[in-house]
């Protein structure tokens, strides 16, 4: 294949070979390939099938990290996703934003993003918890929805990390029971191992009190337990 002309020649015998080197269209192409390396134009050549693959899923790639990132801004601003759907803004994110073009609409970017954002968060969550001394905090939001949070215990001497929300579920009752099961798949989900739980934080339930004392004391032997109001637990304010 002589890629200056482009077209394909005999290689059985060398002489076709050397009888196209020297033609004269040859020489002509090279002499004007020459001039357009010289200045600084990329020579076109026709893209081989791999070539092709390789870019498409390049600009896939692309694509979709540019989706996910915009919805976890979005997201991490408190910014509703219909918000995407506004022609105005639509027309400004396709004209300065590269590949802004083939952003979904809100509804698609809920049912297939969303998820995929959050498995994001959910595996930085974990890598950042690895290994650490935490302490768990559990938190009753009216009657049937409940929080747990942990809080790194060495954060107070590194880089003063506050507790982060790992867990919400709908209880459709609480007890010692329901929350003690609550808080064994939270660590399990987040590979706690139970020896490195030294606290277990709560508002001042018998309940509470039932499920650390009675539910978990076995499985979590390092633990001591506290109180907290439900005011003060985002600023993990703690009374033993």
């Amino acid at each position: 294949m002589c890629k200056i002309c482009n077209v394909t020649l005999d290689h059985i015998r060398r002489q076709t070979i050397t009888d196209h080197l020297e033609s004269t269209h040859h020489l002509e192409q090279a002499a004007k390939r020459k001039c357009e390396v010289a200045a600084g134009v990329t020579p076109k050549r026709q893209t081989t099938l791999a070539g092709c693959k390789e870019r498409q899923t390049a600009a896939s790639a692309a694509k979709e990290d540019l989706v996910v990132d915009l919805v976890r801004a979005f997201m991490s601003a408190n910014i509703p996703m219909e918000k995407l759907d506004n022609p105005q803004l639509r027309n400004f994110i396709s004209a300065n934003v590269k590949g802004g073009g083939d952003i979904p609409q809100a509804n698609w970017l809920r049912e297939h993003y969303v998820p995929k954002v959050f498995e994001k968060q959910q595996a930085e969550l974990i890598s950042k918890l690895a290994g650490k001394k935490v302490a768990v905090i559990a938190d009753v939001a009216g009657r049937y929805v409940v929080n747990v949070l942990l809080q790194p215990l060495d954060a107070f001497d590194s880089d003063g990390s506050k507790a982060v929300l790992v867990n919400t579920e709908f209880l459709q009752t609480v007890n010692n029971v329901t929350i003690a099961q609550l808080i064994i798949r939270t660590l399990t989900s987040v590979n706690i191992d139970f020896n490195n739980v030294l606290a277990l934080i709560s508002d001042n339930a018998a309940y509470m009190k039932k499920c650390f004392t009675d539910g978990l004391h076995g499985l979590l032997p390092r633990h001591v337990l506290g109180t907290h109001s439900v005011a003060c637990w985002r600023g993990v304010s703690w009374c033993f």
